[in-house]
């Protein structure tokens, strides 16, 4: 069966310039959702990630997106009788 992919998300990474020492996280950032999700135990997600530049300070961070993959269901809606338009 042929897997869906959906962008969820996008993210964003920069080096952590407070980090200390090993128990600190070597990048700090956001993951910005463009709809509402529910991730279910098991469930897995994917990320891509891309080394990038701040045109106007010069800053390396990394920028990216969180995919969902599904199983593309390409099947046929079953046909029905009834000829009413759906409620909205």
């Amino acid at each position: 069966m042929a897997k869906r992919y959906e962008k969820v998300a996008k993210l964003v990474l920069f080096p952590n310039k407070f980090k200390d020492g090993e128990k600190n996280p070597d990048y700090t950032g956001n993951i910005e959702f463009n709809q509402s999700m529910i991730i279910q135990e098991g469930e897995k997600i994917s990320i891509g990630v891309w080394d990038a530049q701040s045109k106007d300070s010069g800053i390396k961070y990394l920028n990216g997106y969180v995919t969902k993959v599904t199983d593309d269901d390409n099947t046929a809606p079953e046909e029905s009788s009834d000829d009413s338009l759906p409620d909205f």
